[in-house]
């Protein structure tokens, strides 16, 4: 696959820059003919036309790379590091030195990287493209559906924050979390009634581990849970990572080991020519096969420390997506998989509207960037149902906050990536800081927090909060948490309760005294710096769980707008 990816992309490219050439330069542009379109002429073609050559590729088989699509076992192995005469059979040693020196392995690595594929290397040497993400299969079949006219609606199961945003990148509409931590049942099914187009159909991405749910020992609010609640059909994303027959046994685990709605299968990097031999295995485990997605190099997304970058970061995405979607639409039985989606349970959205806080619109400042991009869609939802106009900003760039605002929200994200452009912008910084400490109703989660400490890093930030912060390489406390107030503040009162989730690699001087956090494995610690008009800390706040902490953030709004 990256073979013919490299070939197309390289001609459609040179024909453009050829055409400029003739038409602007009136330069002769040589044609190149390539016989072969294995691993070699695909090189040689690159090599041919990034030296101004229009190059033409004549292959026997139906598409230039196909034999790469087997090497490496599916993975297509690139080469290799470690490159000595040692390595090699010859009678001229002599010449195969002088050869090598000529052809380090840089030279391979560098060829691929600069055509947009990262490689890796395993223990032995051995090059390999570096993308293994299942949760892109998601991606591509959302893209390839409505490539059919399919009119669709992304859901994510779970607190996940930049899964969404692929779907909203993909589809064009806002993704929204579905999490049985934050809301019941009825709530959910509700939930998915309310945001799927009539006659259209709803996708929703589990997590890793489909049983896994919120203690680690049951499957509550997992994706198993989720589906059976819901009455959705599962498909059960599978790598088979060079198994055998083990690969059935696994499925076959899968399907047998607790209640749930699993109807099908999808095999994740399996090369074309293997894809028959995996689904003979697999269909051993009682499950219908619904295709395979082969391994796509060019279309990797690169991750950081909390996961995948984010949508807007990838200026080439619609290109990578558009990839792995003509990927999908030849290895995955769209019909069959619409034809499922016919069997989920109907739907009824029982969602009363929420009463408005204020009489007169109230506007909040979102925080809405690079630096700050962690929002749950449905907390804006929630605030706009209570009264709130979001106005949007960025702190890495506008100088200060927006003119007339009644509140602030400052979400999450990766303040710690752009901590010496936050830093730099200093009158942003002084304009925040000096309208919280003028009583501006303001909620802070997590980035937003670190952004308001004396410094990230030694970086200095808005200096609103007596404590700082540095990065850390490993996960601090996270997952699922119970707060309690310790005192009256912005969102509630002394004892006042609602549910919220952490996740972070940052580590601050004082994580605040305001709260009190429990996980569901009865771990416990107090955290949270609060006012009567300040919520700020670590943990994420998901509105719909307790609409009333966010009614109580906009009546504050309002009091200030009244004065």
């Amino acid at each position: 696959m990256y073979g013919w990816y490299a070939w197309k992309r390289n001609w459609t490219w040179q024909r453009r820059r050829s055409k400029t050439k003739l038409g602007q330069e009136g330069e002769n542009v040589k044609e190149i003919l390539v016989v072969g379109g294995g691993a070699a002429g695909i090189a040689a073609a690159l090599s041919a036309a990034e030296a101004g050559g229009r190059v033409t590729i004549l292959e026997g088989l139906n598409r230039p790379g196909k034999k790469l699509l087997v090497t490496g076992n599916g993975r297509c192995n690139l080469g290799n590091t470690r490159i000595a005469p040692e390595c090699y059979h010859t009678a001229r040693p002599d010449r195969l030195k002088v050869l090598l020196k000529q052809m380090p392995a840089t030279l391979t690595t560098d060829f691929f990287e600069r055509w947009g594929l990262m490689t890796m290397a395993d223990e032995a040497g051995r090059l390999y493209p570096y993308c293994r993400q299942a949760s892109m299969v998601v991606d591509v079949l959302l893209l390839a559906l409505q490539r059919r006219g399919v009119t669709l609606n992304a859901f994510k199961c779970g607190p996940d924050y930049i899964d969404p945003m692929f779907h909203t990148a993909v589809l064009g509409v806002p993704s929204r979390n579905l999490d049985l931590f934050f809301e019941d049942e009825a709530g959910i099914r509700s939930q998915l009634a309310r945001h799927i187009q009539p006659d259209g159909l709803g996708v929703i991405e589990g997590v890793m581990g489909f049983y896994d749910g919120v203690s680690g020992t049951t499957d509550t609010a997992s994706a198993a849970h989720l589906a059976r609640a819901t009455g959705t059909p599962a498909v059960l994303i599978v790598r088979p990572k060079g198994q055998s027959l083990s690969l059935a046994a696994q499925i076959h685990g899968f399907r047998t080991f607790a209640e749930n709605t699993l109807a099908g299968v999808i095999l994740n990097g399996v090369s074309a020519g293997m894809y028959s031999f995996y689904k003979q295995i697999a269909e051993k485990a009682g499950l219908p096969v619904l295709g395979f997605l082969p391994p796509v190099p060019e279309a990797e997304i690169p991750d950081r420390h909390l996961g995948l970058v984010t949508a807007d970061e990838l200026s080439d995405l619609r290109e990578k997506i558009d990839r792995l979607a003509d990927a999908a639409e030849e290895g995955i039985d769209l019909h069959a998989l619409c034809a499922l989606a016919q069997t989920a349970k109907p739907l009824t959205d029982t969602h009363m509207p929420l009463a408005r806080a204020t009489d007169f619109p109230v506007r909040i400042a979102v925080a809405k960037d690079r630096a700050f991009c962690f929002y749950y869609e449905d907390n804006f939802d929630v605030l706009r149902e209570l009264g709130a106009e979001l106005v949007p900003f960025s702190p890495l760039t506008d100088e200060r906050l927006p003119e007339n605002i009644d509140g602030l929200y400052l979400g999450g994200g990766y303040p710690e990536l752009y901590e010496k452009r936050l830093s730099e912008n200093e009158i942003m910084r002084n304009s925040i800081k000096i309208a919280i400490q003028n009583g501006l109703p303001t909620v802070a989660e997590c980035g937003g927090f670190l952004y308001l400490m004396q410094s990230l890093d030694g970086a200095e930030m808005a200096g609103v909060l007596p404590t700082s912060a540095h990065m850390t390489r490993r996960l601090q406390p996270f997952g699922y948490v119970m707060l309690t107030a310790n005192s009256d503040n912005l969102l509630c009162e002394a004892g006042g309760q609602f549910p919220v989730h952490e996740f972070h690699y940052a580590q601050a001087v004082d994580n605040g005294t305001d709260f009190h956090a429990v996980k569901p494995n009865g771990r416990a610690w107090d955290c949270g710096f609060a006012s009567d008009t300040l919520y700020a800390g670590f943990p994420h706040l998901y509105f719909r769980a307790k609409t009333e902490i966010a009614a109580n953030f906009v009546r504050k709004c309002a009091e200030r707008s009244e004065k």
